[in-house]
């Protein structure tokens, strides 16, 4: 964070503090509705006692070489911090002391009596600030409890403030590297809640018995390339740890919360196994569903078993979530057994249940629950197995108001599926100098039925839903080329303002190329229409790469343009001037490919130019549509308004995407990976 700043002055060492990083990183915090969990360290490297570091960005790990200047530095930042959030607010933030000091790679040599002065001056420092600030530790890694019993004879006799005692929980064993990430063999998710319970054992008959315990990091891996990360399985597999570790902690804290990590260095692939709930794109993983799943339970809790939990809200609705994790070696049978202890029992209910993949007419139907009673399980998942429901015939009516709805999506693996070695289908001829960035899938493929049915899925809401697109595409490439139209209005119709007008002309490329992504990209989900959010982004994404290519044809075209208006001064016969008109033509033709090359995928800048000369000749009707969009663009000009190019462009942009279909599918198809 930068806050110490040490300097000479005259002969002497003096510090300065500077808060400006930790203000804005609170700020945003305490923005988002988030109150911090301080932790103090690591050691800034202008008051460190040696040189040993940790993680790509180099934490200084070893003691403070002046204790003063540690204990100075803990003060000011505390009192920074009442002062600009007030002391009741810093009161509930929880200053844990040090990371892990039990491991030699984050404690100089896991020195347990120098953590011990470390922590005890820390503490008394934190005191001194204000009594009522909550400080502890010792913030142990996994199997280092018995640091924890000793932490506990020290601070009693020491008599040292502890409010609260940490440690960390993960349930993987030792690293096996492969390339670019590791492989772990994984605990039962119970042992992560038996780490949770270790403080509790392991203090009972000190004077810490009955604190407060936070398992400040926890997760399945602690490595940050460990694929199951991204995985399924991982969301079930911490299930039972979120719904049941509030019996053991007083917190826990799931380790991280984004990919944006750089402990091992910076990311290298969108899914690298980081720990992240998101990853470094702001992609939600699994997990991040576990807990928006556990975000909308009821306040009141029903029933919980190892693989369910069920709860009632205010209003009566009785929620179920229900979870199997299942690896592809099988050594997790999905059950989708839950007991129905909910006072609805005679209520209508649906069975889920998996089974074979036969034949329709064979398939046998899921047996409905009998009253308080379990869902059928099968032993084992089949690898074609799918998941069939059925609702009983003549249901009980309810003897409550309680309203229950049961849905189910069982997955047979967390793996993404992949084609077989042994496939025969042939694999598309890429060229190995042109392999680029495919363009994304469109989103939203797939329409919510609920708000869909809300929304409406017809002609008309289709079309409104066309026209929203159309109109908010339409008005930020306006304002986005806003500056360079302003200066054509201002220009006189003269050949000598060619020059200047291509100027004008140049934020319109970046402009143009967003509007391309923004359609491209456009959900056929009619609920979730964000064609701001695909504008700004293929902005920031392709302005420099479509300059590049803009810029000079740009400059081309400037020349063609002025030499035809001073045709008569060059001396050359007639037919030059066709053949130049011809050429701009041409360019205008192979601009138009090459923008759309650039927008939706990544190549080098020769390469995408090379592309669109290619499917000039390549995709004849793609280029003829390209065309018939010039002929009409230049005929409204003439007949109409200059302006008619720039009030029309959303619609003529989304016509250029459609006939330009056969360049895209091609270029995904041959060139990229």
């Amino acid at each position: 964070m930068g806050i110490h700043r040490p300097y000479e002055w005259q002969g002497g060492r003096r510090t300065h503090h500077s808060f400006t990083y930790l203000d804005q990183v609170l700020d945003a915090c305490l923005g988002l509705g988030i109150r911090p969990f301080l932790e103090l360290g690591f050691m800034p490297g202008a008051l460190a006692s040696g040189k040993q570091t940790v993680f790509w960005w180099k934490g200084n790990v070893t003691p403070p070489a002046d204790e003063k200047e540690w204990t100075d530095l803990v003060r000011a930042t505390l009192a920074h911090l009442i002062d600009r959030y007030g002391a009741d607010e810093v009161r509930t933030w929880p200053v844990e002391v040090w990371n892990e000091p039990d491991l030699p790679d984050f404690w100089l040599g896991a020195d347990e009596p120098a953590y011990h002065r470390l922590y005890e001056a820390t503490a008394h420092a934190v005191k001194e600030v204000d009594a009522e600030l909550r400080v502890g530790g010792p913030a142990l890694s996994p199997g280092a409890d018995g640091w924890m019993g000793r932490f506990a004879e020290f601070a009693e006799r020491r008599d040292v403030p502890v409010d609260f005692v940490s440690r960390h929980a993960y349930s993987s064993g030792p690293a096996q590297h492969v390339p670019f990430g590791v492989h772990q063999t994984l605990a039962p998710a119970s042992d992560l809640l038996d780490q949770f319970a270790e403080p509790r054992r392991t203090l009972q008959g000190t004077r810490l018995a009955g604190l407060p315990v936070h398992i400040t990091e926890f997760n399945s891996s602690y490595r940050p390339d460990n694929p199951v990360h991204d995985t399924a399985f991982h969301a079930a597999y911490l299930a039972p740890v979120v719904t049941a570790g509030g019996d053991h902690a007083d917190s826990y804290s799931y380790w991280t919360f984004s990919d944006v990590f750089e402990e091992s260095g910076i990311p290298t692939a969108l899914f690298h196994g980081g720990f992240g709930l998101l990853t470094h794109r702001r992609l939600r993983k699994p997990t991040y569903h576990l807990y928006a799943f556990m975000a909308r339970m009821g306040d009141r809790q029903l029933a919980r078993g190892e693989d369910h939990l069920v709860s009632r809200h205010a209003d009566g609705r009785v929620t179920v979530l229900a979870w199997a994790p299942v690896d592809p070696t099988g050594r997790h049978p999905a059950r989708t057994g839950t007991p129905c202890a909910c006072p609805c029992r005679s209520a209508p209910h649906r069975a889920v249940r998996r089974s074979s993949a036969a034949p329709p007419s064979t398939r046998s139907a899921a047996t409905p629950t009998p009253p308080g009673g379990t869902w059928a399980a099968p032993a084992r998942p089949h690898a074609d197995s799918s998941t069939s429901s059925t609702t009983p015939p003549n249901p009980p009516a309810p003897t409550s108001g309680c309203r229950s709805r049961t849905a189910a999506r069982i997955s047979n693996s967390p793996w993404p599926a992949t084609r077989s070695p042994s496939s025969n289908s042939p694999r598309p001829r890429r060229d190995p100098a042109l392999v680029g960035r495919t363009a994304a899938a469109r989103p939203g493929d797939t329409v919510s039925t609920v708000r869909a049915a809300a929304f409406g899925t017809g002609p008309l809401s289709r079309a409104a839903a066309l026209i929203h697109t159309l109109v908010i595409v339409e008005a930020l490439l306006l304002l986005t080329a806003a500056p360079g139209l302003a200066g054509l209005l201002l220009l006189t119709p003269d050949p000598a303002n060619l020059p200047l007008a291509a100027l004008c002309l140049l934020p319109l490329g970046p402009a143009v190329s967003a509007a391309l992504y923004a359609l491209h990209h456009r959900s056929r989900d009619l609920t979730e229409l964000h064609p701001a959010r695909a504008f700004l982004r293929g902005w920031r994404l392709n302005a420099v790469p479509v300059l590049k290519l803009w810029a000079p044809l740009l400059t081309w075209l400037t020349v063609i343009a002025f030499t035809l208006t001073h045709f008569s001064a060059t001396g050359l016969p007639g037919w030059w001037a066709a053949l130049l008109a011809l050429t701009g033509t041409g360019s205008l033709l192979w601009g138009a490919h090459a923008l759309i090359l650039t927008t939706l995928f990544t190549f080098r800048t020769r390469d995408t130019a090379r592309l669109a000369a290619y499917f000039l000749l390549r995709h004849p009707r793609a280029t003829l549509g390209a065309l018939s969009l010039l002929i009409l663009t230049a005929a409204c000009t003439a007949l109409l308004t200059e302006a008619m190019p720039a009030l029309l462009a959303a619609p003529l942009l989304l016509s250029l995407l459609h006939s330009g279909r056969p360049v895209i599918a091609e270029t995904q198809e041959e060139f990229t990976a």
